[in-house]
């Protein structure tokens, strides 16, 4: 196991290292941490030479130095590192939001919160584009394209909706019958269980999903239907309305909701 060090220590590693990794040009993710934070726990003599010679040369380090390192020192030697780190991160920067607002209004908010709140928000999102998926698909169908007495069968809806979109309601029943129909312990097993599985076919879906879209776009047909203005329509649609409408939709799905609080 790569890190061993206790809840206690790497906590004050992380308030160490989140100051250094704002002092550089480089984004506040999870790989830019990784690498901070064996800089700064030490425990990677190499990764340290390499940066203390970057940081000499160049002052602030970029997003391109940090990715170079991590791949160098970090990645291709435990892959499973950046997964503990990053759920590290969440945590720490999940207590930093509940001591800060406790520190405001006396407020304790329950662990854990934030992330859940922020998984949620995502996921309404996607079930929010599969809505409007299914919207577009029967407005262009039916009004666009269609020709003034033609005949359009439902099966064209169903050949122009993105299929990936029903992914995202599977995976949402799924996750709502291992809340409200499993015990407590077997839901943590099925958890346990999901992370290697999730990882592996995570990334096979990604890269094919951007394959496909390679293969079956027709970059001479968007050229033909003048490209540059398809994207100043999704700009407009983007700020005039697809922005506004979210945000009402938002409005509707949490609206009444209130932060869980801890009664002292």
């Amino acid at each position: 196991m790569r890190y061993q060090d206790s809840k206690e220590y790497s906590g004050e590693l992380l308030r160490l290292v989140l100051p250094l990794m704002s002092e550089h040009k480089a984004a506040l993710n999870p790989v830019s941490y990784a690498v901070w934070y064996e800089y700064v726990s030490g425990i990677n003599p190499e990764l340290t030479k390499v940066v203390d010679a970057l940081i000499d040369e160049k002052e602030l380090l970029d997003d391109d130095d940090v990715q170079k390192v991590f791949q160098r020192f970090i990645a291709d030697r435990d892959e499973a590192t950046t997964e503990k780190l990053q759920a590290e991160l969440r945590r720490v920067m999940d207590e930093m939001m509940r001591n800060k607002k406790k520190e405001l209004d006396g407020t304790i908010w329950e662990e854990g919160f934030i992330t859940v709140s922020a998984v949620m928000t995502k996921v309404w999102i996607d079930m929010f584009i599969g809505l409007w998926a299914f919207i577009l698909a029967l407005i262009w169908v039916y009004r666009v394209d269609r020709v003034k007495g033609e005949r359009v069968p439902f099966s064209e809806v169903w050949h122009r909706f993105p299929k990936f979109v029903l992914g995202y309601f599977f995976t949402w029943f799924v996750y709502l019958g291992i809340l409200f129909f499993m015990s407590e312990a077997a839901a943590e097993n099925a958890s346990i269980g999901a992370v290697p599985v999730e990882k592996g076919f995570r990334k096979l879906f990604f890269m094919l999903t951007f394959l496909s879209i390679g293969v079956i776009t027709d970059f001479k047909k968007l050229a033909e239907a003048k490209f540059g203005r398809m994207v100043g329509v999704y700009f407009v649609a983007l700020f005039f309305f697809i922005i506004p409408v979210a945000i009402v939709v938002s409005w509707i799905f949490h609206h009444g909701m209130s932060v869980p609080v801890v009664i002292p």
